[in-house]
């Protein structure tokens, strides 16, 4: 994902979609790989939330995802945001 650049501002919510898509069956298979490398599970601080184990993460980070991209949504559909 990275940082973001014009060309990420003019891309379809459905394009963002995918690459999100994309990103997270990447992590999950990086998690089966970790898994199976036998890496522990342990747990990292999270400011709000406490203690998240690396699954926990990697399921607050989609909700997390697809919060923003609900925000898109509503910001692009608003009345007057410019057409692309």
């Amino acid at each position: 994902m990275g940082e973001q650049s014009a060309e990420d501002e003019r891309q379809t919510i459905d394009e963002f979609r995918r690459r999100l898509d994309s990103f997270f069956d990447d992590t999950r298979a990086l998690l089966s790989s970790l898994e199976s490398l036998g890496v522990p599970n342990g747990s990292f601080p999270h400011p709000v939330f406490g203690p998240l184990t690396v699954t926990e993460w990697i399921a607050f980070h989609r909700l997390h995802s697809i919060n923003h991209i609900r925000q898109i949504d509503a910001v692009k559909s608003a009345p007057g945001y410019p057409a692309a």
